[in-house]
């Protein structure tokens, strides 16, 4: 796999990691990202990157796991690409499963 496959790859992982946050979280979602941004974003800033190194060092500082590393992440990408569609019910499940 080169380096593009590879970078395509971990962009859908993180895409996946926010949709699992959005399904589990429901209408705490916004308020949970926002918390983790407010994280990274200082950690950014701290280490003069971007927001997603910045992620990966708060995961690997922080010793962040499982749940914690996969909202983490999720923040990663709501910040960098925000969403604006609300999840309710079954049927935006229902369409991602598709």
């Amino acid at each position: 796999m080169n380096a593009t496959e590879q970078h395509v790859a971990m962009a859908a992982k993180m895409y996946e990691c926010r949709a699992a946050a959005r399904r589990l979280l429901g209408d705490k979602f916004n308020q949970q990202m926002d918390e983790r941004a407010r994280v990274v974003r200082a950690v950014a800033k701290r280490d003069n990157c971007n927001e997603i190194v910045a992620g990966a060092t708060v995961i690997k500082e922080a010793g962040l796991q499982g749940m914690d590393a996969l909202l983490l992440m999720a923040a990663v990408v709501e910040m960098t690409e925000p969403s604006n569609a609300k999840v309710t019910g079954l049927a935006p499940l229902l369409e991602e499963m598709k």
